[in-house]
């Protein structure tokens, strides 16, 4: 992508469940890191509430994750 084409969105927060080429199924969470928030969003006036919105969802999701693999590693 060149300097001048303007990105239309923003990944803050993502999440998948794979299936990989062996069969085995992966969970995956991906996404904008807080530390780069500022750096992403610097004129921005809403970025504060980006922020918030990428811990809360991170913190949900690592939970999910957390147990969606432990059920994973049982099958």
């Amino acid at each position: 992508m060149d300097n001048k084409t303007k990105k239309t969105k923003a990944k803050l927060v993502g999440f998948e469940i794979l299936l990989n080429k062996s069969g085995r199924l992966e969970v995956e969470l991906s996404g904008l890191p807080l530390e780069d928030v500022d750096k992403t969003f610097k004129n921005h006036p809403n970025k504060h509430i980006f922020k918030a919105l990428i811990r809360v969802a991170n913190n949900s999701l690592e939970s999910l994750v957390d147990d969606l693999e432990k059920h994973l590693s049982a099958i």
